[in-house]
């Protein structure tokens, strides 16, 4: 997000609240360094709120008087979010986690009571450390218990580390002038390298789904954007490159009244954290380590910690879904036309559509469609001795069109475009009697092995490949004895 801002987007002025001026001349940022920090030293105006319920921070998080144009002093509460009541769900999880915690761990929060429920349960635990992209209420209150003392990180030991903080108003006025708690840019807490520092990082982060491969939506509900990503990846990756480190993702197993399962077949939203990235799983029902698991043993494993009444429904879908193929529909009349408009020839569109099995094919593979189809176009004109001009002309249209690379397989490629298995020297024949006088036109058969090699060139655009392909061709038809 800073970087952004500042390269990217370009803020000019940004009005941001702070605490008054301390004796160096400077403003703290309070609650909300994270990127704000670094916008303020590159804006080209920097208008401050002066607030005096703003708590000074210490740290990182300092604007100085030089940076300010101008200041406006106002009074106001801060913003609230009040502690949400514990459900015993979120006490079950909390339980779990806290059993998973050894001594001297370094912790990052979420938001939320389950966050907060993992903190209280952790209470009884000693020498914890914090650094975490926010500061609740629930570390707050861990810190004041005793739990915490930092004396076993290997970064800003003593000292609790976060970027901004969210919470009631006690929070703000521990958060005053205490030199046990530092903020810093966002660039810096949420820095997976700077994460992986600590040894024993535990990242607890909520989330809304998790299907049966461990990835999880974090973001989406009810047909909307619900929030941000915010930290979750960076420290759901910098956790599990710490020694001995353990990233949890943690949700209810239900939602909606016990009527929706969150561990689902199909996330109903975007992936804000890759099933290759998960390190565990929780909910009320147990925690299961999911690295180094096949796609069938993550499901069992998911499934088992689901609740009981849709176990049996996620089974079934599971079992399937794996012995189910993939379903293949035909192109649609909307796709035929798009093909149309690139082979500029409905009889070769129907040949084309042919060799690719009927099934859909990508832009970049349409490319090569269009691109070949104009060169069997011109090959067609230049045997029955006709111009070549409107042939030419349609073949720089093609050609001309903007083409992605071709980054398919050559596998796939062969097999799509020639209907055969791409085996080195098999040939190959089309299936109908008009298919094959066309391809008897480039007197010769082309095998797949000569299609991938011609064609499927990572470092050059389709459409220099395919011109090479019909040189390499044409000198083949006019070698001696080439077949006829």
């Amino acid at each position: 997000m800073p970087r952004l801002l500042c390269e990217h987007v370009g803020v000019d002025t940004l009005l941001v609240m702070a605490a008054p001026m301390d004796a160096d001349g400077n403003f703290s940022l309070g609650v909300s360094t994270d990127y704000v920090h670094a916008v303020a030293h590159r804006a080209a105006r920097v208008l401050l709120e002066v607030n005096p319920n703003m708590p000074r921070v210490r740290g990182q998080c300092q604007v100085p008087l030089s940076r300010v144009t101008a200041v406006v002093e106002h009074a106001s509460p801060l913003a609230e979010l009040p502690q949400a009541p514990r459900t015993p769900a979120d006490q079950a999880i909390g339980r779990i986690i806290a059993g998973l915690t050894a001594d001297g761990a370094c912790l990052q929060m979420g938001i939320g009571a389950l966050p907060d429920a993992v903190c209280a349960e952790l209470a009884h635990h000693r020498h914890l450390g914090i650094h975490t992209e926010m500061m609740p209420n629930g570390l707050a209150a861990l810190i004041q218990s005793g739990a915490v003392d930092n004396s076993r990180k290997q970064t800003h030991a003593g000292v609790s580390i976060f970027t901004f903080a969210l919470g009631d108003r006690a929070l703000y006025a521990f958060l005053d002038d205490n030199p046990g708690v530092e903020a810093y840019p966002v660039s810096y807490v949420n820095d997976p390298c700077v994460i992986a520092r600590n040894d024993n990082v535990l990242s607890v982060n909520a989330t809304m789904q998790v299907d049966l491969s461990g990835a999880c939506n974090s973001e989406f509900m009810g047909g909307r954007q619900y929030s941000g990503i915010g930290g979750q990846v960076d420290f759901v990756r910098g956790a599990y490159a710490s020694r001995g480190g353990k990233s949890i993702i943690a949700c209810h197993s239900t939602a909606a009244g016990g009527t929706v399962s969150r561990i689902c077949l199909d996330l109903s939203g975007p992936v804000t954290t890759a099933r290759t990235d998960i390190h565990m799983v929780a909910t009320e029902f147990g925690c299961v380590q999911l690295k180094g698991l096949s796609l069938d043993a993550r499901a069992r494993a998911l499934i088992g910690i689901a609740h009981p009444d849709f176990r049996e429904d996620l089974e079934r879908g599971a079992g399937s879904a794996a012995s189910s193929p993939a379903p293949t529909s035909p192109p649609g009349r909307a796709e035929r036309d798009r093909f149309r408009s690139i082979t500029g020839s409905s009889r070769l569109l129907k040949m084309l559509l042919r060799h690719c099995g009927q099934a859909p094919v990508t832009p970049e593979q349409a490319g090569v469609l269009g691109e070949s189809a104009s060169f069997v176009m011109g090959a067609r004109a230049q045997e029955s001795g006709r111009s070549l001009q409107s042939h030419k002309s349609h073949a720089k249209r093609v050609c001309d069109l903007p083409r992605a690379r071709c980054h398919a397989t050559p596998k796939r490629l062969a097999e799509r475009f020639c209907g055969v298995a791409a085996q080195p020297g098999r040939a190959i024949t089309a299936g109908t009697r008009a298919e094959h006088r066309a391809w008897r036109r480039f007197r010769h058969k082309i095998t797949p092995t000569d299609f991938y090699r011609s064609v499927c060139i990572p470092d050059r655009p389709c459409r220099t490949a395919v011109r090479d392909m019909g040189r390499r061709f044409y000198s083949k038809k006019s070698a001696p004895g080439a077949p006829g």
